[in-house]
């Protein structure tokens, strides 16, 4: 995926606020047994944490935005700059 597409899917993700094993892989850019090992291992994280999902299926996007070490303002900051690039 071009890092234009990227930004704008990570972009749209976090509007979103949630996503699914599929979605996860494809925001943090890997396949999808990456992705999911990736998942399983945020689904780990929040019963440590003592959270638990209502929907065992997606986690918030704020978790995945945390475990790439992003923020939100980097993602609409990398968004908006592709804007400005398209």
């Amino acid at each position: 995926m071009q890092v234009e597409n990227l930004a704008a899917y990570r972009y749209e993700m976090m509007e979103k606020g949630y996503m699914n094993i599929s979605e996860l892989s494809k925001f943090i850019g890997c396949g999808r047994g990456k992705g999911s090992k990736i998942f399983q291992q945020i689904m780990e994280d929040i019963k440590k944490e003592g959270l638990e999902n209502i929907d065992s299926n997606v986690i918030l996007t704020k978790r995945a935005i945390q475990y790439l070490g992003l923020t939100q303002k980097n993602i609409v900051e990398s968004y908006e700059r592709s804007i400005k690039k398209g």
